[in-house]
């Protein structure tokens, strides 16, 4: 016809429902006649489409429906030999291209064709609201209909990591409780940031709600025990409590499954991130738990000197707490983030260059004695991370 319909909604509404109809008689019929009397400025439009076109057309759609069923069973973690029976639901799955496509990624396995793809969606969306509401007698006793959380959700610990509580898949109701602490002397109040996501990164990841645990009582960093529980129950409502074991201070905030909702592509979106970066995440993951581990040594080089100074010497002592305090600079330091996995190991090692043979003289091991430098040392990490908790 020559007339661009980009612009024009009321032809552009009515070739899309002619497109529709043609779509449904396609199924069971190998042409079609589409017909739009008054199509555009009075004009009518006519034309013929054959099942072949159709399937040529929309190839590329065809084959993407594939994309959804390869997820489901990896997400369920079963194979296309495992699957006993292929039952369609929807309007779609009666389109014959689909259908052979079905067919053909199950090896030739049967279709169950007896159930109305329309009827069957509505039939189950009233069978899991009579398992909730608790009807259905004798039907329903026996029916098992599973919701599951689609993106893993935590809390952000220091250094914008990612702490996992509900994992992506998990079935719902749940519930998960983890201990954290306090990053800092004298803490009196902790932030609580819920994120999703499938990163180790919080960036990543998305904010799904955040509140502030107050009237912790001062203490050294660590020392706080703060009990942090995420609640999903059967509506996907999600709750997150905070409570102080000392002072039985609580906070929580309830995240509705409306609030933040992300659409299905933009979980797909997310998730094929997650895969196509795995391996830059975890070398990420490695370095951050390299500087816990310094981090950790530090610490306990320092509570040694407090607990046991008066078993050092003046030159001794000064010499670790210069180590500790240069090392504690270079941590602090704004170029954190280029550094990599050797350079936090190489930082550790030239700590225990240092600090190795004096500490090992608190325990009796004579200086310069070459005796499992790193079973010795990480006894001394060891007694600091038992009583180590994630870090708000």
């Amino acid at each position: 016809m020559g007339i661009d319909l980009g612009t024009r909604k009321r032809p552009m509404a009515k070739l899309k429902t002619a497109a529709e109809k043609a779509k449904c008689a396609l199924s069971s019929q190998m042409e079609v006649k589409v017909e739009i009397e008054n199509f555009v400025d009075g004009r009518d439009f006519e034309t013929s489409v054959t099942r072949a076109k159709f399937e040529d057309l929309c190839t590329d759609l065809f084959k993407k429906t594939m994309g959804p069923v390869k997820k489901v069973l990896k997400d369920a973690d079963v194979t296309k030999s495992e699957v006993d029976e292929i039952v369609l639901v929807g309007g779609s799955t009666r389109i014959p291209m689909v259908k052979k496509l079905l067919k053909k990624f199950f090896n030739g396995k049967k279709l169950n064709e007896g159930v109305n793809p329309d009827e069957a969606v509505a039939y189950g969306a009233a069978v899991q609201g009579g398992v909730l509401g608790g009807e259905g007698g004798e039907f329903t006793k026996d029916l098992l209909l599973l919701d599951v959380i689609p993106l893993t959700i935590g809390i952000e610990l220091v250094g914008n990591v990612f702490m996992r509580y509900i994992e992506r898949n998990s079935v719902i109701p749940a519930k998960v409780t983890k201990m954290v602490t306090t990053e800092a002397d004298y803490q009196t109040s902790v932030p609580i940031k819920i994120f999703q996501g499938e990163r180790p990164k919080c960036k990543d990841n998305v904010l799904l709600g955040q509140f502030s645990l107050g009237g912790i009582a001062p203490a050294k960093a660590g020392v706080p025990q703060i009990e942090v529980t995420f609640q999903v129950d059967a509506n996907g409502i999600l709750q997150v409590t905070a409570e102080d074991k000392g002072t039985k201070k609580k906070g929580s905030v309830t995240i509705t499954a409306e609030k933040g909702r992300l659409t299905q592509d933009e979980i797909d979106r997310m998730v094929r991130e997650a895969e196509q970066n795995a391996e830059a995440d975890k070398l990420w993951e490695e370095t951050m738990e390299e500087k816990r581990k310094l981090e950790s040594y530090l610490k306990s080089l320092k509570e040694s000197l407090d607990t046991h100074g008066d078993k050092f010497d003046a030159d001794e002592k000064e010499q670790v707490l210069e180590i500790v305090k240069e090392t504690l600079d270079w941590l602090d330091n704004l170029d954190g983030e280029k550094r990599n996995l050797e350079d936090y190991r190489a930082k550790k090692e030239e700590v225990e260059d240092v600090a190795g043979d004096i500490m090992r003289s608190l325990y009796g091991d004579p200086p310069g004695e070459d005796l499992d430098d790193e079973d010795d040392m990480d006894d001394i990490e060891e007694e600091d991370e038992d009583e180590w908790h994630e870090e708000l």
